[in-house]
């Protein structure tokens, strides 16, 4: 090894971020760049048994870790020589070498500088194990090779201190600049008294912060946090005490001081008194304790308002506690009030104690009721912030600090400003944080709230993600008049899903009834019991949730990059309003459980075998969302939903595929997520909406009907239908609840015009006028924001699903409302696939379209099953989806060609046929036709348009314009077709077609062999 690999790199580990303060929880990761996980003890056999009296060091030092649940204990080398030590240094990479005083071969500080010849850096610490060498080491202990000298008195937690010390010392200048962390400066020059203090300091800081986090959300935050402890800067003479304050006097969160130690080089009995008036003069409300072992000390350091500890009291561990705990904010805050003719010298006399908080909710209602006067000693003396900083609340510290008492016209203000400083605070720390249920107080809305272990799924794992994308990027600072927010959410990880299935004996009843059908799965799992203590915490969440619910899936294998499972399992919306609290409690539990139900569902079966995944494998998580909207005489909805893609499959005129598409619906999303009638623009260009080029464009594409959730219906009964709460009625019944303002046309039937305003007495056509042409409302623009921020941080094109609202009363800021967030699944191009342009118009082409997705060439399709146009019925549509299932049924394992007019798999029979997964499981292309009666413009945005892509399944769409596709709808009609059916027809051909996708440019060849 490398002798500069070896040592460590000091100038590296304290280099200064100079960039912007980075986000909360990464602060906090880049804390403590450095630490002592490698250590080399250097002793002899004897000076080992000594130290080790108690048990072996490297147990000793495990042990302490532990009990002071510090992370990373380092890992101990013992040799028994200078020499060995030396040789090891050279090919090993140690962060610190402790050796003992005597008995290694050579000198100690002879060691020491030689050790420093290797590495220059690498911090060496000398430990005496007897009164004889303390006293060589006090005498030697300007002496340069060794970084400093300790006491071994027997306790064990002297290691953890010198570990700690070493540590502190390397990471300040980093963790003080770029984190803001408080030091702790101590000043003493005995090695036996700081040998002894040290580890009562370092244990009672650290126990101190473990209590002052115990508000932290989740475990990450509190692992987080501990990392930002006080430093403790270590100084044993005048100087280098005087040096330390002066470099870290703006986070100094408090001094501990000897009274009698160097100045100039000369021991001075009143250095300590020299050196607090130093810093009292430059800040007279820093945090002192001085210490000494003479008593008439006490009364001149009373005199400079100083804690004051008597080194040989039986009190000393209660006495430095005392000072954390009332002085250095370790403790409870402690609202005080000057008291009347106080008297000057005693400074501990000088008040009274209103009240006390304990933590930041607290300290906010306290502030609330006590006396202004209280507000005014406070803010004068920092006591505010200084407790903050303790509590490694640097943000609101940092926020508080600079205020001054004169900058408010009166007390009464100030005392407002504090309070809501310190709401939007504790209301900013459940932002990009999911919160442990055990420590949820559902006081904040939006909040996120994790129930049992394991995974959270897909879905789950993407509303994670987006609530720290909001709280990275802080989208509402470009928006003050909208709240951009996730809906108060609660997941449910799958553990419980295991349990459940486990508890009930499920799994082997499923395995050994392959054949039953979804309601007889449903009613089964109706029948099962979720574990008491799931039940008990779902009552307890329900006392919060008040308004209607969304109970969704969130399995292992959704919303992933390579298959999104999008609108595979199902999700139920509850009205979550009956009068008796155990029936909305049943309800709950029940949508629950049919959730899990779905996973055995035969669509959820059919494409779960249609991938590499094996049903065994998945599992599933729950999301509970507050749902986005307003109550209107028994509906509610929100004022708009839509889907929005980074990427656009159909771009038109000057668009571009990477300017994405939003579709756009009235009311719930189902419209959107179904396949049917919405609005599409790009949000780069919201002013372009092709389809509404002209009034008669307008009627035959604008929504005309619109999902709503039945609030009036409380007892409900759930079973395998998800839409039993749910209303599609005509928006016409919406007119009169003041939601169409911004989003509704009127047409004008005197001028045959629309105009681009709402008027009561319509007829209305949903334009998004005002939103998209006028801009009352910034849509556009915050979705492009977030989409570009979602597929930089993802790394792919991204689809997000969202809801906007207005206040009824309009007294509310809208809000815009980020349901979920997956991947957007595209086709892979790394192969390009081309054909000369002659080859379109040859015999043998029966297929082509500028329209496509996918990329590859197929060539193993012998069967076609076709939606014959001569017999097409919209009206029929139903009809014609369960004669394709048939026939996919009859070619299991083949893969087909599938065409058809319209929209596949939409919601609306009437713009297409409305199948199921597994009524085209084995389906390998996919065409969507145009009728000269029946153009409907092709599918995008919808959850199955997401799963047909994520397959691989080759999608074409074809058109009435003879310059953008071509069908040969002549030779379909000659071939044979072998199942008599009403409305499709099957076609085995002999020789395979051959499919070409074009992913790169969108096109897509298919030719049959003649």
């Amino acid at each position: 090894m490398k002798k500069e690999k070896a040592c460590l790199d000091i100038a590296n580990i304290q280099k200064i971020d100079t960039d912007e303060f980075e986000q909360f929880i990464q602060i906090f990761h880049n804390l403590m760049p450095f630490k002592v996980r490698e250590i080399l003890l250097v002793s002899s056999l004897y000076d080992a048994f000594v130290v080790e009296e108690e048990g072996l060091i490297s147990e000793m030092v495990i042990w302490e870790y532990r009990h002071l649940l510090l992370s990373s204990p380092p890992r101990v080398t013992h040799v028994t020589s200078g020499k060995e030590a030396l040789s090891m240094v050279k090919t090993h990479k140690y962060d610190l070498v402790i050796t003992m005083s005597k008995n290694i071969g050579m000198d100690s500080f002879e060691f020491g500088r030689k050790i420093k010849q290797e590495c220059e850096s690498l911090p060496v610490v000398l430990l005496a194990t007897d009164t004889a060498d303390l006293h060589f080491c006090q005498e030697h202990f300007s002496e340069k090779g060794i970084d400093k000298a300790f006491f071994w008195y027997g306790d064990t937690s002297l290691f953890m201190a010198i570990i700690k010390f070493i540590e502190d010392k390397i990471n300040a200048p980093y963790d003080t600049k770029n984190g803001n962390v408080q030091t702790i400066i101590f000043l003493e020059d005995s090695i036996r008294d700081y040998s002894m203090i040290l580890p009562i300091l370092y244990s009672e800081i650290v126990q101190q912060t473990q209590r002052s986090i115990s508000e932290d959300l989740n475990e990450m935050q509190r692992l987080l946090r501990r990392r930002a402890r006080p430093k403790i800067l270590l100084a044993s003479n005048y100087e280098e005490g005087l040096n330390l304050y002066n470099k870290y006097k703006k986070n100094a969160l408090g001094i501990i001081s000897d009274v009698k130690f160097p100045k100039k080089g000369i021991i001075d009995p009143q250095a300590g008194f020299s050196f607090i008036q130093y810093v009292k003069k430059d800040n007279p409300f820093v945090p002192v304790m001085l210490q000494s072992t003479a008593p008439k000390n006490r009364k001149k350091a009373e005199k400079l308002k100083t804690f004051f500890i008597d080194k040989n009291s039986p009190t000393l561990m209660q006495d430095f506690d005392q000072f954390m705990l009332k002085h250095l904010g370790f403790g409870d805050f402690v609202f005080l009030i000057p008291k009347k003719q106080q008297k000057q010298e005693l400074h501990h006399e000088q008040t009274i104690e209103i009240t006390r908080a304990s933590n930041l909710e607290e300290f906010e209602n306290a502030l609330q009721k006590i006396p202004l006067e209280s507000i005014r000693f406070h803010a004068n003396r920092n006591d505010f912030s200084n407790w903050l900083m303790a509590r490694s609340e640097f943000k609101l510290a940092k926020k508080l600090r600079p205020q001054k008492v004169s900058d408010f016209n009166t007390l009464d203000e100030m005392r407002k400003y504090l309070v809501s400083v310190f709401n939007e605070s504790r209301r900013e720390r459940h932002l990009g944080v999911m919160t442990e249920f055990s420590q949820q107080k559902f006081e904040f809305d939006a909040s996120y709230t994790r129930i049992g272990g394991d995974s959270l799924g897909g879905k789950g794992r993407g509303i994670a993600f987006i609530r720290a994308l909001l709280a990275r990027y802080n989208f509402e600072k470009n928006y003050p008049d909208v709240k951009i927010t996730v809906p108060s959410t609660v997941a449910i990880g799958t553990d419980e899903f295991d349990r459940f299935i486990s508890e009930n004996k499920l799994l082997s009843f499923i395995t050994n009834n392959i054949n039953i059908s979804d309601r007889e799965i449903a009613k089964i799992f109706l029948k099962g019991k979720l574990p008491n203590d799931l039940i008990q915490k779902l009552a307890k969440v329900l006392n919060h949730f008040k308004k209607p619910l969304a109970v969704r899936s969130s399995s292992l294998l959704e919303d992933s990059q390579n298959y999104p499972f999008a609108g595979i399992y199902s999700t139920y919306m509850l009205p979550n309003n009956h009068s008796d609290d155990k029936i909305r409690l049943e309800q709950l539990c029940q949508a629950i459980k049919l959730v899990y139900a779905s996973i055995f569902f035969k669509d959820a079966k059919s494409y779960i075998n249609s991938t590499s995944a094996k049903i065994e494998e998945e599992k599933m998580a729950i999301i509970i969302q507050e749902l986005v909207g307003s109550e209107y005489n028994g509906r509610f909805y929100p004022t708009f939903s839509g889907v929005a893609q980074s990427y656009n499959f159909y771009p038109v005129s000057h668009q571009k595929r990477e300017d994405g598409i939003v579709s756009l619906a009235v009311g719930l999303g189902y419209s959107v997520v179904g396949g049917e009638k919405v609005l599409r623009f790009s949000p780069k260009y919201p002013k372009l909406i092709p389809d509404f080029s002209t009034p008669e464009s307008i009627f035959e594409n604008s929504q005309n009907e619109v999902y709503v959730l039945n609030t009036k219906n409380t007892l409900i009964q759930l079973l395998e239908k998800e839409d039993e709460t749910l209303e599609k009625i005509n928006i016409s019944k919406i007119a009169e609840d003041g939601t169409l303002e911004y989003i509704a046309s009127t047409y004008d039937k005197n001028d045959d015009m629309v105009r681009d305003y709402f008027s009561e007495e319509g007829p209305h056509l949903i334009t998004f006028a005002g939103i998209l042409k006028y801009n009352l409302f910034p849509l556009a623009s915050i979705l492009k924001e977030i989409l570009e921020a979602g597929q930089s941080s993802i790394g792919s094109p991204v689809e997000l699903e969202f809801a906007v609202n207005f206040d009824k009363k309009g007294k509310k800021p809208p809000v815009f409302s980020i349901i979920q967030i997956r991947p957007l699944v595209l086709s892979q191009e790394n192969i390009e696939i081309t054909w000369d342009k002659e080859e379109i118009n040859k015999p043998n082409v029966l297929i082509y379209s500028s329209k496509a997705l996918g990329n590859g060439v197929i060539d193993n399709i012998r069967d076609i099953v076709l939606v014959k146009p001569e017999t097409f019925d919209s009206s029929k549509t139903l009809k014609i989806a369960e004669e394709v299932g048939k026939i996919n049924q009859n070619l299991d394992g083949s893969p087909y060609l599938l065409i058809g007019p319209g929209r596949w798999g939409t919601q609306d029979r009437w713009l297409g046929v409305p199948v199921f997964w597994s009524d085209i499981s084995n389906v390998k292309v996919m065409v969507e036709t145009a009728l000269k009666d029946f153009n409907i413009k092709p599918t995008q945005g919808t959850h199955f348009f997401q799963n047909i892509i994520s397959r691989g399944i080759g999608y074409i769409n074809t058109t009435l314009n003879p310059n953008e596709s071509i069908i040969d709808w002549t030779w379909l009609k000659k071939q044979k077709s072998k199942q008599r059916l009403n409305y499709v027809k099957y076609i085995h051909l002999e020789k395979p077609l051959k499919v070409k996708l074009d992913g790169k440019n969108g096109q897509a060849l298919v030719t049959k062999t003649l």
